[in-house]
């Protein structure tokens, strides 16, 4: 199955996504999602932005060096694109995007379906 296109508007510029290609960029980006779903939103923008589209906030934060710490990447992004007039409704909205394009990649529809219902009494069985 293709993956849709994913486009996004950041200070009028509209951008496509580009799938990320690293794993791990994309689990430590979306492992954080349930204890600070802001961070994890910008830390799937940032590794999902084209590498040869100009980032709207100066260089563009990565997964490196921020030492594969979705926190500290989605930080990093959420600052940097502020301090160069970027909304934060902007960059939930585009990480929003991106966030929804990630995790599937990471997750699939089957494992989801697997999970349904497992408790640790039922896996003790």
């Amino acid at each position: 199955m293709e993956q849709e296109r994913v486009k996004v508007t950041i200070k009028g510029q509209e951008v496509e996504l580009a799938t990320p290609t690293s794993q791990s960029e994309m689990l430590a980006a979306i492992e954080i999602g349930d204890r600070h779903p802001k961070f994890a939103m910008a830390a799937c923008l940032a590794i999902s932005w084209p590498a040869h589209t100009k980032w709207p906030g100066g260089a563009r934060p990565n997964m490196v060096r921020a030492r594969y710490d979705g926190i500290t990447l989605g930080a990093k992004v959420i600052d940097g694109l502020m301090a160069h007039g970027v909304t934060l409704a902007e960059v939930i909205m585009a990480g929003t995007a991106a966030w929804a394009m990630v995790l599937p990649l990471v997750i699939t529809d089957e494992e989801v379906a697997a999970m349904e219902g497992f408790t640790e009494a039922a896996a003790a069985e």
